[in-house]
Parts: C-alpha cells; structure tokens; sequence
C-alpha cells in the first residue's frame, strides 16, 4: 500500500503479494510489528519512493521483521535526496536480503542512496551473493552479485551517506560489493522502481559510526567498509568515532576502503588484522586522528584480569590515559572478547596506554 501522510502506522503480518511505498515527498512513520514481506518484482518491501521523502522506521520490541527482494531490487529502498532512519532496541530484530544488483538496505542498482540513520535496534542487512540466501553461496562471482549490505547497489550507484549511532549491525557484501559502502563499478544500469536519480557515483559516500557494534563483511571483491570493485571513496569521509567494529574483508582487500578518500578513527575499539588492511588518499596502511596524524593499532586485553564477566560486556563510562594523561578517545560499546583495539597517535609509540 501507499503511505500518504506521517501519521503513525503499525504494520505486521506476511505478504508476497505488496509492498509498502512512501509517496514521494511524504513523510512516513511506521512500527514494523513482526512485518515479513517478500517481493519478486523490481519493486522493493519498503520503498522510500523518489526524492524528498522521508519514512522512520521503529522496529517493534521482541519482534522479528524480515525483508525480501527477490527481484532487482533493494530489501528497503533509500534513493538520493531521501531520508531513512532506524530505531529499535536490543530485542528489535530486522532481516533484510537485498536481490541482484542490489543492496540490502539503501540503493538499488545504477542510483546513489539516500541519507541513512542508524539510530539503534539490531538489524542484518544481507546483499545478493554473499550470505544471502537467495543466492546460495558467498562466492557466487555473476554480475548480479554486485551490492552491499548498507549503501550502494551495483551498476556505478553511490554509497549515499550512511550514520550508525547505537544500534547493532550485521552487514554482509557481495562478490563485488562491500559490506557497508559501495557496490560494483559495473553491472547492471536497469533501475529499480522508485529510483529518484541518474547519478552514478561511484564512490562509498560518507560513512559516520558513532557508536553501537557493527560487523560488516566483504568478500573477493569488496572491502568492509568503503569502495569496492572499480568504486573508491573519491571526496568521501569515513570517521568512527566511537562503538565496536569487527570488520572483515577478502585477501588482497581492505576492512576500511578509503582509497582516494578519507579514513579517521577517533574512537572506538576497531580490529583489524593490520594496519595494512587500511586504504586512504594518504596511501595503503594509513589512518588519521582527528588532528591529522597517523594512528596505530594498541590491543588492551582484560579477560584475564576479569574473566568471563568483561567477555562481551557493555561499557557505560571510559576514558583512556596515554603516559598517565588522558587522551580524548571515543567510547567503545562493548567488549570483544574481553579485548579492546584502540587506535593512537605515532607518538603513543613506546608509552603506556591504558583505559
């Protein structure tokens, strides 16, 4: 159905049979109550339809929603000039499996995506031919397996601008496509309906992590975070500031894509194999601070002092200390492990870290 005006909307239930489209220029406010929908056209689930619009999403508490594109098509379609946010807590659950040349939540192929919010619950964004189960296999190298889990379908789109404050995100690329970012700089051009642009970006647009826990995935072809196959982040800033990171990426590519770009950790606890799985315009290895100067990765391993308690534990206050003065640096949300990967300035080389 159609969603005309903000007055609030719960919607649940299964169809494979409609979707739920904001109007263009509308703005919408719905509650996803244990939603499932299914769609096998060009159409996407939920379709923030066209440019202006705008439609806020809160993921009911202890209800699962799962979106399906069968069809080329984003799960939940955010084109250029439309707005998108998400907003949930610990027990919100949202699924969404994006179809060929398609990401999962943002944009379909050919088109940059919108302007993004993360705002909290927890959500699974799965592109077509990672761990999508629509496609079978992660390794799965056709054209059609070009998208991302949060940002830019394939066919040369753009990665839009993308915030994550406190939820918990789980996001897994394509073949070609990054976890969270931009898709191939190919495939297919054939938009989706909905699509509010020609522009094809082909960059990452700006990523913005702020807090929350993120995992995000790519494979052979496409970084964790950032460009992918034949996109950079050309003009693009990606910046944490805080929260957990677990990125992953494929041998021979980067857990933060920045090339041609910008990468800033400036909190947060981030881990990475090396600082070699970072890309930037200042060259491969290298991140920046918020002043501008190189960082390397410090691991504070507490499990042993705490044990089980501290494994995967929330941290509600924080401060860090760098030869017994403290060092402004963003909070992490929780624990890995009982591990902390915090990431310092050159000069922290050979002194005491401690938080």
């Amino acid at each position: 159905g159609q969603v005309l005006t903000d007055a609030p909307l719960e919607i649940s239930g299964a169809t494979t049979a409609a979707d739920v489209r904001i109007a263009e220029g509308a703005t919408a406010n719905l509650t996803l109550d244990g939603l499932s929908i299914t769609t096998a056209s060009n159409d996407s689930p939920i379709n923030v339809w066209g440019k202006g619009t705008t439609c806020n999403i809160t993921l009911a508490s202890g209800k699962t929603s799962t979106l399906r594109s069968n069809g080329v098509a984003a799960a939940i379609h955010c084109g250029e000039g439309s707005y998108l946010t998400i907003k949930g807590d610990k027990t919100s659950i949202l699924k969404a499996y994006g179809g060929p040349d398609s990401s999962a939540i943002g944009a379909g192929p050919a088109e940059t995506a919108g302007t993004m919010v993360f705002d909290s619950g927890y959500i699974e964004a799965y592109s077509f031919g990672g761990l999508n189960t629509t496609s079978n296999s992660a390794s799965n190298s056709g054209s059609s397996s070009c998208g991302t889990g949060i940002g830019a379908g394939g066919g040369s789109g753009g990665g839009g601008n993308m915030t994550f404050n406190n939820a918990e995100v789980h996001a897994y690329g394509s073949y070609h496509g990054a976890g969270i970012g931009a898709g191939w700089g190919s495939g297919s051009t054939a938009k989706q309906q909905g699509a509010s642009t020609n522009t094809m970006a082909k960059t990452c647009g700006n990523i913005t992590i702020n807090g929350g826990y993120i995992t995000s995935r790519g494979y052979e072809h496409g970084g964790a975070f950032g460009g992918a196959c034949g996109t950079t982040a050309a003009g693009c800033t990606i910046r944490v500031t805080g929260g957990t990171l677990l990125p992953s990426s494929g041998s021979g590519q980067y857990d933060f894509n920045g090339s041609s770009g910008e990468v800033y950790i400036e909190g947060g606890s981030v881990r990475s194999a090396s600082t070699a799985k970072f890309m930037s315009k200042w060259g491969a290895g290298v991140a920046h601070d918020k002043n501008d100067g190189a960082v390397f990765m410090v691991t504070i391993d507490l499990a042993g002092a705490e044990g089980d308690k501290i494994m995967g534990a929330d941290i509600s206050d924080w401060y860090v200390t760098i030869a017994g003065s403290e060092y402004e640096y963003g909070a992490p949300s929780r624990f890995d492990q009982g591990k902390l990967y915090l990431w310092v300035p050159e000069a922290a080389k050979g002194k005491n870290v401690s938080v």
